[in-house]
């Protein structure tokens, strides 16, 4: 049981740097599982629908 949870970290935690290092890179972060895509999905709209503006909008805009 220890080993499953600690090969499932070492999975996400590799695809965490992978995302990171895509990020500063500047090409496209690598795809998330279907459910961490789901979960980030669903937050970056709860986050959104508070002021009406996306992530992009608000960082042009300067406010947030």
């Amino acid at each position: 049981m220890a080993d499953d949870e600690a090969r499932a970290r070492e999975e996400r935690d590799k695809r965490l740097r992978d995302e990171i290092e895509a990020l500063k890179s500047g090409r496209p972060a690598p795809p998330a599982s279907p459910r961490e895509f789901t979960d980030r999905k669903a937050r970056e709209q709860e986050e959104g629908s508070e002021d009406g503006e996306t992530d992009a909008e608000a960082t042009e805009e300067g406010g947030g």
